[in-house]
This record gives C-alpha cells, sequence and structure tokens, in this order.
C-alpha cells in the first residue's frame, strides 16, 4: 500500500524554525533555531549591518544634496554669465551710438568747412 502525505504549508516570512549554515574557515556549522527572524534583531551581525546601511544612506543622501547645490550654483552661474553677456551687448551699443553720435557732428563740421571753402573760392 502507497504512502499519502499530506501537503504542507510554509510560512516564509515568520518560520518557527529555521535552519542556520555557517562556514567558518574549514568548518561547517549546521543549527536548527526557533524563532530566529523573530529573534535576529539581538544579533550582533545583524545590528552591524542594519547601523552600515544606514550609514551608507545617509552618505547617498548627503552626496545627492552636494550634486544638487553644484547643479544649483552651476545654474545661478550660467544665468550670470547670460545676463553679463546682455549688459556687455548693451554697453557694446550704447558705445557704437554714442560713436555714430559724435561721428554726426564731426561730418557736419567737415561739411560746414567744405561750404565755406566753396564760397570763398567763388
Amino acid at each position: 500500500m502507497p504512502v499519502m502525505c499530506t501537503p504542507r504549508r510554509v510560512n516564509l516570512k515568520t518560520p518557527q524554525k529555521t535552519i542556520l549554515v555557517q562556514l567558518v574557515r574549514t568548518v561547517c556549522c549546521i543549527s536548527v533555531l526557533d524563532s530566529y527572524k523573530e529573534l535576529a534583531r539581538f544579533n550582533v551581525r545583524k545590528l552591524a549591518e542594519d547601523e552600515l546601511e544606514q550609514q551608507v544612506e545617509q552618505k547617498q543622501q548627503v552626496e545627492q544634496k552636494q550634486q544638487d547645490e553644484d547643479g544649483q550654483k552651476a545654474v545661478a552661474a550660467a544665468q550670470a554669465d547670460v545676463k553679463l553677456e546682455k549688459q556687455d551687448e548693451k554697453q557694446a551699443g550704447d558705445a557704437a551710438g554714442a560713436a555714430a553720435a559724435e561721428a554726426a557732428p564731426a561730418e557736419e563740421v567737415k561739411a560746414a568747412v567744405a561750404d565755406a571753402e566753396d564760397a570763398a573760392g567763388s
């Protein structure tokens, strides 16, 4: 007569028993533990891993903040450069207009001198 097994269910989130396998150099340690997940918070190695993860997260947050600040500084510098370029263009335009304004009276003076010479020559 064949042996019939009833189906078994396993709860992996909160197991009642855990098989822990640890390798230490050339030795293999195998343990069957009750309520390992519940008591893992008392594990020194687990506490150290959690602390290390927190430090890594904090470092990433600081780096991200610095990158954001650097990006904002770069944008502000670019905006300042554009503003200076516009001011330079405006000043160059003002200087060209002033030179043209100065050139116009000089041409009028030359024309008046030429007219006076023509009048004197006639």
